[in-house]
C-alpha cells in the first residue's frame, strides 16, 4: 500500500500474496521454490513431531489400497467393485490408468468436530498460507512401503477441483550411514522423494522426505485455469535400515486439499460425526449411497441430492428416536391406567373371600339361635 492509493487499487487488503515466516527455533518458515507455473514453496516445521505421530496413529488399521481406476480398468491390477472410485474420499479415476502403485490411504474425518490440538494445526495452516479453514479438506494419510510409487499426475476432482495441495511428510527416511563430516549423506538412497519435473523456471525439483516439512503447490494459475506445470509424482520407496539398524521402509505423508469455495456442511459436520460413531472410518454404506446418487443423477445433481440427504438424515434420526420414545411412554401410561389381569384376579379373590367370611358368620349366628330355642 502506498500513500495516495485509491481504495479500489488496494489488493488483498494491503497484505502480500503469501505470508512469509522466517526461521526462529521450531517456528514455521517459508522457502520459495518456484514463483510461477507452478507456484511451489516449502513450509519448514509446519507440524511438530507429536502432531505427525498423532496423525499416523489416527490412520492405523484404517488403510485401504488406493483405487484410482474405473471398474472396467484393471491395467495395474487395481480394480473397483463399483462404477466409480471413492470420489467422496477424494479418489479420482486417472484417464490413462492407475498412477498409485502399492499405496494405501485413509481419510481422517474430523471437520468441525476436530480436537483442540487438531484445530491448532488448522489455524496454523490458515495463518501461514492465507487460506481459510472452511476451504480445507480433511487430512488424507497415505502409507508407502518398499516398491510403492506415485507416478506423474495432476491433482484434480470432477466435483471439488482443488486450487492448491498441501503435502506434509509425517516421518523421516534415512539409512543410518554417515559421511566423513558425521552427517547422513545417503538419506536420499531410500527414495520416496516428491518430484516436479516441469517447472517453467529452472530445473526439475526433487524434495526429500523430512518430518514436519510441508510442500505446497498451486494446481491452477491466477486466472483459475489448470496449471499443467503442476504435474508431480513420488519416487519409488526402496529398502534400507535406520540408525538403529532396524528396517525402516515405510513412508507416511498427509495431504490436505484447498478449494476455491467452502465445503458443504455434509463434509464439515455430518460425515465426521458418522465416522466417529464407526471408529473413525466412514461407513461403507455412506460411500455406496454417494456413488449411487452420482451414477443415477450425474455429478452435479447427484452431489446436490446427496448433500440434501445428509441435511435430512439428522432430522430423520431425531424423528425415529422421538417415535420410539413416544411408543415407550404410551405403553407405560397404558399399563398404569389398565392393570394386567393378574392384579384384578387377586382383587376379586380377596373380595370373594371377604364375602365368604360374612356368609359363614351369618350362618353361625343362625345356628346359635336354633340352639337357644331348643333349650327353652
Amino acid at each position: 500500500v502506498e500513500e495516495g492509493m485509491e481504495e479500489e487499487d488496494i489488493v488483498n487488503n494491503g497484505m502480500p500474496e503469501r505470508i512469509r515466516l522466517y526461521a526462529a527455533g521450531d517456528r514455521p518458515f517459508f522457502e520459495d521454490v518456484s514463483s510461477q507455473s507452478p507456484v511451489l514453496y516449502l513450509i519448514h516445521n509446519l507440524m511438530t513431531e507429536e502432531e505427525c505421530l498423532t496423525l499416523i496413529d489416527q490412520s492405523k488399521n484404517k488403510m485401504e489400497l488406493v483405487v484410482d481406476t474405473n471398474a472396467n480398468d484393471n491395467s495395474n491390477g487395481n480394480s473397483n467393485d463399483g462404477p466409480l472410485p471413492n470420489l467422496l474420499e477424494y479418489e479420482v479415476a486417472e484417464p490413462s490408468g492407475s498412477k498409485s502403485i502399492n499405496i494405501e490411504r485413509t481419510v481422517v474425518w474430523k471437520g468441525q468436530i476436530n480436537s483442540h490440538a487438531g484445530k491448532q494445526v488448522e489455524e496454523r495452516i490458515e495463518q501461514v498460507t492465507g487460506y481459510p479453514q472452511d476451504q480445507f479438506s480433511d487430512w488424507i494419510v497415505t502409507r508407502h512401503t518398499v516398491g510403492s510409487r506415485h507416478e506423474l499426475h495432476y491433482d484434480h476432482h470432477p466435483i471439488y477441483p482443488p486450487v492448491a495441495t498441501i503435502t506434509v511428510f509425517l516421518n523421516d527416511l534415512d539409512n543410518g550411514e554417515e559421511g566423513e563430516d558425521g552427517e547422513n549423506d545417503n538419506e536420499n538412497d531410500l527414495g520416496g522423494e516428491i518430484v516436479y519435473p516441469n517447472p517453467v523456471e529452472g530445473a526439475p525439483v526433487m524434495i526429500a522426505p523430512h518430518r514436519g516439512l510441508a510442500v505446497v503447490h498451486h494446481n491452477t494459475d491466477y486466472d483459475g485455469n489448470v496449471d499443467y506445470a503442476a504435474v508431480y509424482g513420488e519416487m519409488t520407496l526402496r529398502g534400507g535400515k535406520d540408525k538403529h539398524q532396524e528396517m525402516k521402509t515405510v513412508k507416511y505423508i498427509a495431504k490436505k486439499y484447498v478449494y476455491a469455495q467452502p465445503l458443504p456442511p455434509s463434509k464439515r459436520l455430518l460425515l465426521p460425526l458418522l465416522a466417529v460413531l464407526t471408529g473413525g472410518k466412514l461407513p461403507k454404506w455412506v460411500i455406496h449411497v454417494h456413488n449411487l446418487c452420482l451414477s443415477t443423477f450425474g455429478l452435479e445433481k447427484g452431489t446436490e441430492y446427496f448433500d440434501k440427504l445428509c441435511t435430512m438424515f439428522p432430522v430423520f434420526v431425531l424423528f425415529v428416536i422421538g417415535a420410539i420414545l413416544q411408543r415407550i411412554f404410551q405403553s407405560k401410561l397404558s399399563s398404569l391406567e389398565h392393570p394386567p389381569n393378574g392384579g384384578s384376579g387377586t382383587s376379586n379373590g380377596s373380595s370373594n373371600s371377604g364375602e365368604g367370611a360374612k356368609s359363614k358368620k351369618s350362618n353361625g349366628g343362625k345356628k346359635k339361635g336354633k340352639k337357644n330355642k331348643k333349650l327353652e
